[in-house]
């Protein structure tokens, strides 16, 4: 179980630490150079914002929501520590992807919304930080 933790945790540190990269290296290097791709078809970004924040709200509940699900619940209670860290790799990734796609429109059009929907996501972060009491509650496998 703790060589599990483990391994979650170093998978955490390093998918926020590439979405802190990726947003320093587009707020300090390439909107110097771009200064936004579609800056001006605001058409474009008024879609694009509205659907990024359907996602980025959305995607924060089923992610924190995952492990009540039935069939997750089910996978998790037949194998255990295999589904249980495979499930969590899983709600980090999509958070990491929602995250990387908000960077993606501050960079297209360089509107602070996308900012601030990628600092709710970092948040949302703090919520599937690893520990043993969380996968304990989560799952409800006992201590081996």
């Amino acid at each position: 179980m703790n060589q599990i933790i483990k391994q979650l945790k170093l998978l955490f540190y390093l998918i926020v630490g590439v979405s802190l990269l990726l947003m320093a290296v587009v707020e300090f290097l390439l909107l110097d150079i771009s200064g936004g791709l579609f800056a001006d078809d605001k058409q474009f970004e008024f879609v694009y914002q509205s659907f990024m924040i359907l996602l980025t709200l959305g995607g924060i509940y089923v992610v924190l929501r995952l492990f009540k699900f039935e069939g997750i619940k089910k996978r998790i209670q037949e194998h255990q520590l295999t589904a249980y860290s495979r499930w969590s790799l899983i709600r980090m990734l999509v958070l990491e992807g929602i995250a990387i796609l908000n960077i993606g429109g501050y960079f297209l059009f360089v509107n602070s919304s996308f900012v601030y929907l990628w600092l709710i996501i970092m948040l949302s972060f703090s919520f599937l930080y690893p520990t043993r009491e969380r996968l304990i509650n989560e799952t409800g496998i006992d201590e081996k």
